[in-house]
């Protein structure tokens, strides 16, 4: 009977499958619909403020560079020129009409039409608008937050892979 019942079992998982397979894909999210939810949850503001966060790290480096270098006046000096084509460059690559595509083709082949819709819908409630203008002070605090448990967590990590490796070093010198 167990038998019997498994066979059954495996059949109908098969040709669940199979009939899956032949169902009829909804369709992708339309390029327009997509750009409208990317406006609504301000990912061209989320660009630019990458942006804004690569030309902080440049500066950062410029400044490292110019201690570790321990470089002349004379040369930093210099380093204008270079750090303004850098970040002029950092602003062509990183520029919203430049990543767009990135983002549409990206969404528009994970999210159905209806999902598309659905969260347009919701972004465009009291609730969705709140979640968008929130989001800059939220972030912080979780990215504090993930920072120290990720501090503690690597030190966890660190102990305990030195553990591990010391016993199988340990048991590859006995044998």
């Amino acid at each position: 009977m167990k038998k019997l019942f498994l066979v059954f079992l495996s059949s109908f998982c098969l040709i669940s499958a199979l009939v899956a397979e032949d169902a009829p894909k909804p369709p992708p999210a339309s390029s327009e619909s997509v750009e409208r939810l990317l406006i609504l949850t301000q990912m061209d503001l989320a660009s630019e403020n990458m942006t804004e966060y690569m030309k902080g790290v440049l500066d950062q480096q410029l400044a490292h560079t110019i201690e570790t270098e321990q470089l002349g006046d004379e040369f930093v000096g210099g380093l204008e020129s270079t750090r303004n084509m850098l970040s002029d460059w950092i602003e062509s690559e990183m520029a919203w009409e430049k990543i767009k595509t990135i983002y549409v083709a990206s969404y528009a082949s994970v999210f159905t039409q209806e999902e598309i819709d659905d969260l347009i819908a919701f972004y465009e409630t009291p609730t969705g608008r709140s979640f968008i203008e929130k989001q800059p002070e939220l972030q912080p605090i979780i990215n504090y937050y993930t920072q120290e448990h990720m501090g503690a967590f690597m030190k966890r990590f660190q102990s305990r892979y030195n553990a591990l490796l010391s016993d199988l070093l340990s048991s590859q010198i006995k044998e």
